[in-house]
């Protein structure tokens, strides 16, 4: 029952052609690296009696060489720091009941909801409209944002 027949119909055990590969390939890897097992250092390199004589002559050269300075390393230029990029606000609403006129802002994770006059970043909302909201910048240039678009605002200003 162990036994296999190849397509020619020959007999054969399974675990006995198995087992000579084995054999083969490690007959194969020993004989490449029996030559490679020798001693690490030739002979050439051991030490002798030469070991004396160049620790004798060592510092007659070395009082002979001129003395050469380490080279200096040029010292890196520093980069100023980019200035950190604009926040961006987008608008996601505005609220329109009788008087009261309000826009909600989506900075990074947190929503605020401002009215006319209130700051956004560096800029005020100066008019809020059922199409968006006007943006004055501090120069006074004013920009208008649609619902869900977004305008670049200064970190740093009064929020």
């Amino acid at each position: 029952m162990n036994e296999r027949r190849d397509p020619t119909g020959a007999k054969h055990p399974g675990w006995f052609r198995s087992g000579g590969i084995v054999v083969a390939a490690l007959c194969v890897a020993t004989a490449i690296s029996a030559p490679m097992m020798g001693r690490s250092v030739r002979s050439a390199d051991a030490p002798g009696p030469h070991v004396d004589r160049v620790a004798q002559v060592a510092p007659v050269i070395a009082a002979a060489a001129p003395a050469v300075a380490a080279p200096v390393a040029p010292t890196p230029a520093v980069a100023p720091a980019p200035p950190p990029p604009p926040t961006i606000a987008r608008l996601e609403g505005v609220t329109l009941l009788g008087g009261r006129r309000e826009a909600t802002f989506r900075i990074a994770d947190e929503t605020m909801t401002v009215a006319e006059g209130e700051p956004v970043g560096d800029r005020r909302a100066t008019r809020v409209s059922g199409n968006g909201v006007d943006l004055a910048d501090p120069s006074g240039a004013v920009e208008v944002v649609r619902l869900g678009g977004r305008v670049a605002v200064n970190p740093s200003g009064p929020r």
